[in-house]
């Protein structure tokens, strides 16, 4: 209706065209009876409404001035005003202008296309000039505006600040759009500055991050390096996207060389000052980059280097103390290398205090990712109530935020959790869905996590025979980690075992006994590997070995419960957690006796 006019005639035409497929052009049988009625005005009326049309459906006098040369306007406009063809706005957008609207999009559009190409041209250059000075704030509007007046090096750099204010908005989709016209128009502008075509690629390699695009991710970040100079922040969270790219792609050797480039990054003659704005950009850059790239070496099994990228970026961050998302980056990294080693209980304390500085800091997006890792501490904990509520919640704040990736990785966790409670189907459809989306996107970790909780979830549902399947298929996966290997023999162990191939089981456990020994830590799943030895043992009636096995599984398992100085959470780390419990119950038979014969 608003483009009709409320001509009944240009209705149906309008209608005519949606239906053919051409509802975003209106028909030039209704352009040309629009640009009849405008031919019909004064030549004054006339140059005001073409000169207005390249602005769009609002205008300022201002600005058709400022096309016009200064020719007289006020007769025009109020003549325009009086025929209802455009209005006054009671408000105006810049100070000290007055305001003006098309009263219909036909007309608008009619009056447009009544200029050339040339017209056009050098009219949307004096408009983006106008408009700059006006002080318009939305840079997509300058942007296009300059574009359209052949300043596409102008257009590129208005594209990229468009970009930035979409990645701030959490419009990632528009992020992805923006900055690749922002590599468009930089293409026809050859003396542009490299870096800033480099900060373009790296919005881009963000917004996949959280769109669960690992592939493109990659690709972008990787785009980004070619063009930053070493030594800047921009050029640190580069070498941090392709590290995390590449552990979701499992892509081991480009993930060290990249945490290698981070340690060999100076960050000049006295790194100690940060009291320059530039500095302290890159002090802050430097820190945050090291700690998520040491987490990244820590979830693909680097223990080693991850160390050293973090105790770097603890370094740096004690001289920067006061910039919660740095403290929040480190407590994280520090959550996981804890994690790794065992201690549940400081790996818990330390997600919270990260996700309450990521929300401090306003960085609404990590804190989503802290949620989900928030839950799976507490299932690791044994705490599966508040394991399920905060991974529901990471979800519902990931579906707001519009955060694919994070949310697949939430969702995977979430899939266990249901399943460790009973809740069987719903956890298994969440962990197909995970497998699936996992696939789609390349994200390769989430992909072999996911697999590997569909083989367990079947094992505690008491389906043996899809449990071997599903541990199968993933151990035939060469890009399997050791830690998923390693957790795959031990479901392939039980599952063989309950269907009465204890030399089978035992088989199976030893392998994934030789990579427990081998890695030293594994990330989760030691309990599940030693109980599936223990039982494995047990079945093949090595009464001996049994005992050795589990005299050392269950150490091992107190070893850990010490490290939890939470009482309860200790205790529910030993009832709650089925391997953790199944053990403490075989050596409290073992150990029956032995009191007996003691009173």
């Amino acid at each position: 209706w608003e483009h009709s006019a409320g001509n009944a005639f240009f209705l149906e035409e309008l209608l005519r065209a949606a239906v053919a497929g051409r509802g975003g052009d209106a028909p030039p049988t209704v352009l040309a009876m629009v640009q009849t009625r405008i031919e019909g005005l004064g030549p004054e009326s006339r140059r005001v409404l073409r000169a207005a049309s390249v602005f769009g459906q609002r205008f300022w006098r201002g600005g058709i001035a400022a096309l016009l040369g200064g020719a007289p306007l006020d007769g025009a406009l109020g003549a325009l005003v009086e025929a209802e063809i455009i209005t006054r706005s009671r408000e105006a957008k810049f100070p000290g202008e007055t305001e003006y609207a098309f009263r219909h999009a036909l007309v608008r559009e009619a009056a447009y296309g009544m200029l050339t190409e040339a017209d056009r041209e050098v009219g949307h250059r004096l408009a983006a000039g106008w408009l700059t000075g006006a002080g318009e704030g939305d840079a997509k509007v300058l942007a296009e505006c300059f574009e359209r007046g052949g300043l596409r090096g102008d257009a590129a750099v208005w594209y990229r600040r468009a970009a930035e204010h979409a990645f701030e908005g959490n419009d990632l989709a528009l992020v992805l759009a923006l900055a690749a016209r922002a590599i468009t128009c930089a293409a026809d502008d050859p003396a542009g500055d490299a870096r800033w075509h480099g900060e373009v690629y790296l919005l881009q390699a963000s917004a996949n991050r959280f769109l669960g695009q690992p592939r493109e991710m990659q690709r972008c970040a990787l785009e980004a390096l070619a063009r930053l100079p070493r030594g800047t922040a921009p050029f640190c969270r580069a070498v941090e996207a392709v590290a995390h790219a590449s552990c979701l792609l499992h892509d081991l050797e480009r993930l060290e060389v990249a945490s290698r480039s981070l340690l060999a990054t100076d960050l000049g003659p006295d790194p100690g000052d940060f009291e320059r704005d530039a500095t302290r950009e890159l002090g802050v850059a430097y820190a945050v980059s090291l700690a998520r790239t040491a987490g990244h070496g820590l979830l693909s099994g680097q223990p080693a280097l991850a160390a050293v990228l973090l105790r770097r970026s603890e370094d740096v961050a004690r001289l920067i103390p006061d910039y919660p998302v740095v403290t929040a980056a480190v407590e994280r990294a520090q959550a996981l290398e804890a994690h790794c080693a065992g201690d549940l209980g400081r790996a818990l304390g330390l997600h919270l205090s990260a996700h309450a500085g990521f929300q401090a800091a306003g960085d609404l997006r990590n804190a989503c990712i802290e949620a989900g890792n928030i839950g799976c501490a507490y299932i690791l904990l044994g705490v599966a109530a508040e394991a399920e509520r905060a991974l529901r919640g990471a979800l519902a704040e990931a579906d707001r935020l519009g955060l694919a990736g994070v949310r697949m990785i939430a969702q995977h966790t979430l899939g266990l959790t249901l399943a460790i409670q009973g809740k069987f189907a719903e956890g298994i459809a969440l962990t197909e869905e995970t497998v699936a989306l996992a696939r789609e996107s390349g994200t390769r970790s989430a992909e072999m996590s996911s697999r590997f909780y569909l083989a367990w979830i079947a094992l505690m549902e008491g389906d043996a025979g899809r449990a071997e399947r599903e541990s199968q298929s993933l151990l035939e996966e060469p890009a399997a980690l050791a830690g998923d290997r390693a957790q795959a023999f031990a479901v392939l162990s039980a599952a063989t075992a309950a269907q009465g191939r204890p030399a089978e089981a035992l088989a199976a456990a030893r392998q994934a006994m030789t990579i427990l020994a081998a890695e030293g830590d594994i990330e989760e799943g030691e309990s599940l590997i030693r109980l599936a030895h223990v039982e494995a043992l047990r079945a093949t009636g090595d009464a001996a070995e049994a005992m050795a096995a589990l005299d050392a599984a269950h150490a091992e398992l107190l070893a850990r419960a010490g490290k939890i100085a939470d009482h309860e959470l200790r205790r529910s780390f030993l009832e709650r957690v089925p391997e953790n419990a199944r053990i403490l119950a075989l050596a409290e038979e073992r150990l029956a006796p032995r009191a007996t014969r003691g009173r």
